[in-house]
């Protein structure tokens, strides 16, 4: 592909993620999946200027006044960013992005000049920054930053130091994550899902931050465990793992859904004590992965912080609080109930666990920890324990 056309791709990616719901990653496996002329270099370049767009789009819409479209916001990009003029880019050659319109190119001569405001340098709207603004600009400046590429080993199948040697012997480099004890970070590029490793079960895709969040639950061999919010089950198998597949574990999620994926993952793990459903009983942890603004997480999908809205925030905010409210009612007297965020905002972190406790006087607060992009280099967690004593 030319470079024009690697440009025209690009807005069309620019534009399906803008205009729905699905992360920029899916929305460009799509893309490619139907234009399989587009070679390795193509689709490296294509989806690089798609993140690159993404990750500056709030200093794009301050530049536009508000006026972007993924055309604008490209054709800025080209211009303000990378100091490269866009009109003979612009050109209607064959498979070229068409001509700017006199309509784009006065939005273009009309740009706002000067030092944006932290909310647009950062990349946030601007109704978000006064919530983030306490974790200080230099910090939030880690979302924007490319996140990489982690995977879990599966100790109940191999060490660390193993599937290091496994994974090299497959051409891929990967070394120990300097914080969790079972994690890899793979390098730029690395393609896992297609490994003998990964189709043996010997690693799961996973970054270094919930795999910290899982390790700080203190799990043992032998207890019985809910996973009351386990979506497509990453942190039930992390869970088995860390109990040496002995005892029990409840997978549930109101989406039963998006547990279908969780049994051929079970299988190739050598996971055999998650099961899909609610216990009879109380149980020894619930833990409680709440649905979230993914805030912690804007650095792999850049354009979700954009998605958000007020609404959407005090929505899942009423959420957060049933679920952990309905979560709670299986903690037997003397265990745990876990709250875990991929959220960097407080009133959905220590605001819920404070509300919580003010609305149940028999749990108490044992720890509480915000994992960030910038302090910890991991994807964005707050953990909460809570104990429920006995009477």
């Amino acid at each position: 592909m030319k470079p024009a056309a690697r440009i025209q791709a690009a807005i069309e990616v620019i534009g399906e993620i803008i205009g729905g719901d699905a992360p920029a990653e899916r929305v460009l496996r799509r893309f490619f999946r139907a234009r399989r002329y587009a070679g390795s270099k193509d689709r490296a370049a294509i989806s690089e200027l798609v993140y690159d767009v993404l990750r500056h789009r709030g200093r794009l819409d301050w530049h536009l006044d508000g006026a972007g479209s993924p055309r604008l916001f490209v054709a800025g990009f080209l211009l303000w960013i990378n100091k490269i003029e866009p009109y003979s880019i612009f050109s209607d050659e064959k498979y070229a992005p068409s001509s700017l319109t006199t309509e784009e190119q006065a939005v273009l001569s009309c740009q706002q000049h000067g030092e944006p405001p932290d909310w647009a340098r950062l990349n946030l709207p601007d109704w978000l920054w006064p919530l983030l603004a306490g974790h200080g600009a230099a910090n939030l400046a880690a979302l924007n930053a490319r996140a990489p590429l982690d995977l879990r080993v599966n100790s109940l199948k191999a060490s660390r130091g193993e599937v290091i040697a496994r994974l090299a012997a497959e051409g891929i480099e990967a070394h120990e994550t300097p914080l969790a004890a079972t994690g890899l970070r793979l390098a730029a590029g690395a393609l896992v899902s297609a490994s003998q490793s990964w189709r043996d079960g010997l690693v799961e895709v996973q970054d270094e931050g919930s795999q910290l969040a899982v390790a700080r639950l203190d799990v043992r061999p032998g207890m019985t465990v809910l996973d009351y919010c386990a979506g497509a089950g990453g942190k039930s198998l992390a869970l088995a793992a860390a109990m040496d597949n002995r005892g029990r574990i409840f997978a549930h999620d109101a989406a039963a859904r998006r547990l279908t994926r969780l049994a051929p993952r079970l299988a190739r793990a050598g996971a055999d004590i998650v099961q899909t459903g609610l216990p009879e009983g109380p149980v020894d942890l619930v833990l409680v992965d709440a649905p979230c603004s993914g805030s912690g997480t804007w650095r792999r999908n850049p354009n979700a912080a954009w998605r958000l809205t007020p609404a959407r925030l005090a929505e899942l905010g009423r959420l957060q609080a049933a679920v952990l409210d309905a979560a709670a009612e299986f903690v037997r007297p003397g265990g745990r109930l876990a709250y875990v965020t991929c959220s960097l905002l407080a009133s959905e972190n220590d605001d819920q666990v404070e509300g919580f406790l003010a609305r149940h006087n028999d749990f108490r607060r044992r720890s509480a920890e915000l994992l960030t992009p910038w302090r910890h280099g991991v994807d964005g967690f707050f953990i909460a324990l809570l104990d429920r004593p006995h009477r």
